[in-house]
C-alpha cells in the first residue's frame, strides 16, 4: 500500500453524521426488536439476582485496570498479561482468547447488537469469574447462552429517543396498584446507567471503567492500524473439543475496504482505514468526556495522544507509580485533538460538557452559544453557561488548530520513546516533544 502521507484530522473530519447514520441504519431495527425479545429473560435475571444495573457493580476504588483492544500488538502482550494481578476488561472479541491464555477477564463488554454466542466459544464459562456488561438490545441468542453475572446499561444516544424513552420505561417495575390501577410514579427503573455511544467498543470500555471507579487505565492492543502488516490479533476459540486459532495474516487492502467499509489510507506512514481514524477520534472524545487517566502500552498505531509506557514496566510495577498526564493536560490535549476534527466541548455548569461537531466552528459556535443561553435562561439555568469563558477557550483552540493546519504531515516513527511527544503537536501547536514542565 503506497498512499500519500496525510494528517489524521484530514481523514475523518465531519464524518460523524455519515458513520453514525450508517451504524444506526444497520443496527437500530434489530436493537428495538431484540429489546422486546429479551424482556422476559432479563427481568427474570433481575428477579433472581443474576442481573443488576451497572451502577451496582463492585467499585474499583481507584485500582488500575488493563483494557484490551483487538490490534495485532495484543499477540505479543499475552505473556505479560498473564503476569498481571489486577482486573482486565475485554470486549466480546478477546474474551475466549483471554481464557485460552489462562487469564479469564473480569468484565466482558458486549456492545454490538449482532454479537452471537459463537463469540464466546471457550472450553467452559461455568465457575469463571467473568461478568458480562451488556445492554438490552444485544442478540437474544447471547442472553440465552450466557449464564454468568450480567451488569446492564442503556445507550446514551440523545438523537435516538427510544433508549431514554421506551427502553427505559419497558425495563422497570410495575409499581403499586392504587385505586385499581398501577401508579406509574411508584414504578422503579431497573436499568438506570447510561453509557455514551461513541462508535467503537474501546470508547465504551473507557466510559464503563471510569463509571466503575477504576484509576489508571492501561490500553493493550489499541492500535487502530496494521502494525506488522496484520489487521487483528490472533484469536483462539474452543471448537470440537480443542483450541483453534485464527490468524489475521497479511491483510488484503482491497478486501479491507470492504471489511471495514472505508478506504485504506496511510497516516504518517502508518497503514489504517478511514473508519479506524474515526474510531481514534471517538476514543479521544471519550477521554475528554470521562477525563480518565489513560496510558497506552502500544507505540505502533494511531493512538499517540495518550502517555506511553511499555507493558513490561506496567506489569512489573502492577500499575503502580506509572507516569501519566495531569487532569489539566488531559483536558488540553483531548480538546485540542478534537478541535482539529471540528469537535468542540461546551462547558455548562460546574462539570457538564456538551460535545458538538461544527462545519464552520468560528461562525457557528457564537450563534449556538447564544441560542443555548436563551434556552437555559428560559429554564431558570442561565447562569450555568458562561459564554465569555467558553469563547476564551475556543479562541485559544482556534489559534492552535490554525497553526497546526499550516504544518505539513509528519512521518510517524514506527515506535516512539517512553517520553513520547504528543502527536502531532504540543501545547504551543508545534510538533516538538512535550517538556516535563508542560506535562504538569
Amino acid at each position: 500500500m503506497s498512499e500519500p502521507m496525510q494528517k489524521i484530522e484530514d481523514i475523518a473530519r465531519l464524518k460523524a453524521n455519515t458513520f453514525n447514520s450508517a451504524t444506526n441504519t444497520k443496527h437500530y431495527d434489530n436493537e428495538v426488536r431484540f429489546t422486546f425479545h429479551n424482556h422476559d429473560h432479563i427481568l427474570r435475571a433481575f428477579r433472581n439476582g443474576r442481573a443488576k444495573d451497572l451502577s451496582e457493580a463492585p467499585k474499583a476504588k481507584g485500582k488500575p485496570i488493563l483494557i484490551l483492544g483487538s490490534g495485532p500488538t495484543l499477540d505479543a502482550a499475552w505473556p505479560l498479561i498473564q503476569k498481571w494481578k489486577g482486573d482486565i476488561m475485554v470486549s466480546s472479541s478477546q474474551a475466549t482468547t483471554a481464557v485460552y491464555y489462562g487469564k479469564e477477564p473480569d468484565y466482558i463488554v458486549s456492545l454490538d447488537p449482532d454479537t452471537p454466542p459463537s463469540e464466546f466459544r471457550a472450553d467452559t464459562w461455568k465457575g469463571r469469574k467473568s461478568a458480562m456488561i451488556i445492554h438490552p438490545g444485544v442478540m437474544p441468542d447471547t442472553f440465552d447462552f450466557w449464564k454468568g453475572p450480567l451488569y446492564m446499561f442503556r445507550k446514551l444516544q440523545p438523537q435516538t429517543p427510544f433508549y431514554a424513552g421506551a427502553q427505559r420505561v419497558g425495563y422497570s417495575t410495575l409499581g403499586n396498584i392504587e385505586k385499581g390501577r398501577y401508579n406509574p410514579e411508584k414504578a422503579k427503573a431497573l436499568i438506570t446507567t447510561e453509557i455514551p455511544m461513541l462508535a467503537c467498543v474501546l470508547a465504551a470500555q473507557i466510559c464503563v471503567a471510569k463509571l466503575m471507579g477504576y484509576g489508571q487505565m492501561f490500553l493493550v492492543g489499541a492500535d487502530l492500524s496494521f502494525p506488522g502488516n496484520k489487521d487483528r490479533f490472533i484469536r483462539w476459540d474452543y471448537i470440537d473439543g480443542e483450541w483453534k486459532s485464527t490468524d489475521a495474516g497479511t491483510p488484503d487492502y482491497a478486501h479491507l475496504e470492504d471489511l471495514y467499509h472505508s478506504p485504506a489510507v496511510a497516516i504518517g506512514g502508518i497503514n489504517t482505514t478511514v473508519m479506524m481514524a474515526f474510531y481514534a477520534h471517538q476514543i479521544i472524545t471519550s477521554w475528554r468526556i470521562t477525563e480518565a487517566d489513560i496510558v497506552n502500552t502500544s507505540n505502533l498505531g494511531l493512538m499517540r495522544s495518550f502517555r506511553y509506557c511499555p507493558l513490561e514496566k506496567v506489569v512489573s510495577r502492577q500499575g503502580r507509580d506509572i507516569k501519566s498526564y495531569s487532569l489539566k493536560k488531559r483536558i488540553l490535549v483531548s480538546e485540542e485533538y478534537c478541535a482539529r476534527q471540528n469537535i468542540y466541548f461546551v462547558r455548562v455548569g460546574k462539570q457538564g460538557i456538551m460535545p458538538h461537531e461544527f462545519q464552520d466552528p468560528i461562525t457557528e459556535i457564537p450563534k449556538m452559544l447564544t441560542k443555548l443561553k436563551h434556552a437555559l435562561t428560559a429554564n431558570g439555568r442561565g447562569d450555568d453557561l458562561d459564554i465569555a469563558k467558553n469563547m476564551k477557550r475556543f479562541n485559544r483552540l482556534f489559534k492552535m488548530v490554525a497553526k497546526h493546519a499550516a504544518q505539513k504531515p509528519i512521518l510517524l516513527k514506527k515506535t516512539v520513546p517512553e517520553e513520547a511527544p504528543i502527536y502531532p503537536c504540543n501545547k504551543a501547536g508545534s510538533c516538538e516533544t512535550i517538556t516535563e514542565q508542560e506535562k504538569k
